[in-house]
């Protein structure tokens, strides 16, 4: 007779399958004691039987060999019982990087949904992009296990390559020698995500189905001499970096109402801005921006981490609790064919419309002229240059990157397409019926502030909004300020435009600058300050940098 799950105890070691891989052979140091192998090593010194576990590490590491080696593994487990499933090496926003291929998260997680016969899956995932595998996790998607997904990196973001490599797994390590089913997950978790910060200068994430008890300490299996309580054995000791935060990640005294930081969620449900739905957010570092401001005191919008257009609010936040966003900030890794694809489409007039969201559900016609279901892609997603040149010559302006329920092919599909919402589309002239060379390049301009417009921003001249022309911009590859000037956005390429997309904040004041380097970049303007009014963190006065922002809107009316 099988156990019912109210029955099992996911605590026992025998009750854990293990797999692990480690495409690592770059970082060398430290690999037995703290990395794919210290951790591998581990979990058979908790106990966990070595015929459910798997290593498969350095040029063992292609597609074809971790796909049988996991299907493997999979089809000899049995019901009650726990998955974990690490990975270290390097990622890609689509998935995991092997050797010549792409392990795609998608076909992973359902490789996992369909064959595991347990219950849960923990994934322990060390790579850039690694919180995209949890956009596979969430809705709209429909899994079977109950799944906790601990990522070094958010969504399309480069995990930084300073500091300490293996954070989770020693993290985990760590875990499992005090104690490991002792452990709540919620403390895990927190854990990896304060190490994070200390140690990499990095946003670490989290996500969690629903039910999932993070309060449970099972997640982990226990030491095979612990399997009886005691008392006396070590419990993870959180850092608590919250209550002492390292002074250049500190915030400035002079943020103020639409500057952004980072905020310690300590974990429990949150209700979603617009919405009554609400739901369990784990520990950890969110993104936020400032929306009161009452001096030592500030209410925040938060940002989920796992659907970028989900909210909460949080009143009250002492100022010496939060880290300022240069600390962790990092860019999107911005595929390298999309900027130049942008300025192919619009030199035929065609356009990225990013208004409508990634997931949201269309109907449109196709080019059978049947009206179908579709879904929106991420524009990080997307195939651009497999898929551009399919586009009819007809189909100017707005365009949309979609996947269709029917056959899942992608396609960048033209707004007047879409029946179902309604989508405003402007005229724009046919790409062959403009021979002046001048006015194509007019039109090309046109088209590519439309599309930047979409996304909820404003091409500003940073002289005019900060009255100076000496300034300081911040860099956030290399986390520094360098000595800038601002640029004439009525001149600024197509090239330029193209990449707005890049940097984190969504919305607000954008300004082209030249760095000292003589780079040419298009940035966000809480990146940009007067080098003779600058704090710890290169910031104006608030006084002074509303009155500017006020002062160049009254101009420009």
């Amino acid at each position: 007779k099988d156990s019912s799950p109210s029955d099992i105890d996911y605590g026992l070691p025998s009750s854990y399958y293990v797999f692990v891989v480690g495409h690592c052979e770059e970082w060398p140091e430290g690999r037995e004691e703290q990395g794919d192998i210290g951790l591998y090593n581990e979990f058979l010194a908790s106990g966990v039987p070595q015929n459910q576990t798997m290593l498969v590490r350095d040029q063992a590491c292609t597609q074809a060999n971790c796909e049988r080696q996991l299907l493997n593994l999979l089809q000899h487990t049995r019901r009650g019982t726990t998955l974990v499933f690490s990975y270290g090496g390097h990622g890609k926003a689509a998935g995991f990087k092997t050797i010549q291929e792409t392990w795609r998260f998608r076909s992973v997680v359902e490789m996992i949904d369909v064959h595991f016969a347990g219950e849960r899956v923990l994934f322990l995932v060390d790579c850039c992009a690694s919180g995209n595998l949890a956009t596979w996790l969430a809705p709209p998607h429909v899994r079977q296990k109950k799944y906790a997904c601990l990522t070094t990196s958010l969504q399309y973001m480069a995990t930084s390559d300073v500091g300490e490599e293996w954070v989770t797994n020693l993290a985990t390590i760590k875990s499992l020698q005090c104690g490991g089913g002792r452990v709540p997950l919620s403390t895990l978790i927190e854990y990896i995500a304060d190490r994070t910060v200390i140690a990499m200068q990095d946003q670490y994430t989290a996500y969690v189905s629903e039910g999932v008890d993070c309060d449970a300490c099972d997640w982990l299996p226990r030491r095979q001499e612990q399997q009886r309580v005691d008392t006396t054995t070590p419990t993870l000791v959180l850092p608590k970096l919250e209550l002492d935060i390292p002074r250049r990640a500190r915030v400035s005294s002079q943020i103020t109402v639409g500057d952004y930081v980072f905020y310690k969620h300590p974990g429990g449900c949150v209700e979603w801005v617009g919405s009554n739905n609400n739901r369990y957010m784990t520990p950890g570092w969110y993104f936020a921006s400032i929306e009161v401001d009452r001096d030592e005191l500030v209410d925040l919008k938060v940002q989920c981490t796992f659907d970028f257009r989900l909210h909460w609010m949080v009143e009250g936040v002492p100022r010496k609790q939060l880290i300022n966003m240069f600390y962790l900030d990092q860019t999107w890794m911005m595929p390298r064919k999309f900027a130049r694809t942008q300025v192919s489409l619009a030199k035929q007039f065609k356009y990225l419309d990013y208004s409508l969201a990634a997931n949201t559900t269309l109907q449109a016609v196709d080019a059978d002229g049947q009206t179908r279901q579709a879904l929106v892609v991420d524009w990080r997603d997307f195939h651009w240059l497999e898929c551009i040149h399919n586009l009819e010559s007809e189909d100017v302006g707005a365009h949309v990157p979609i996947r269709w329920a029917h056959n899942q092919a992608l396609e960048l599909l033209a707004t007047r397409k879409i029946r179902r919402p309604i989508v405003a589309s402007e005229p724009f002239p046919q790409f062959n019926s403009i021979d002046n060379r001048n006015e194509r390049a007019k039109w090309t301009r046109t088209v590519m502030l439309r599309s930047f417009n979409s996304s909820g921003k404003i091409l500003c001249n940073a002289q005019s909004v900060l009255n100076t022309d000496d300034l300081r911009a911040f860099w956030p590859d290399e986390g520094r300020w360098y000595r800038a000037s601002p640029l004439n956005p009525d001149t600024i390429s197509p090239e330029i435009l193209a990449t707005h997309s890049q940097f984190r904040p969504e919305g607000g004041m954008y300004c082209p600058v030249l760095y000292e380097d003589g780079e040419e970049a298009l940035v966000p303007l809480v990146y940009i300050r007067k080098r003779n009014a600058e704090d710890s963190q290169g910031s104006t006065t608030r006084s002074n940098r509303a009155q500017s922002i006020l002062s160049y809107f009254l101009q420009t009316r």
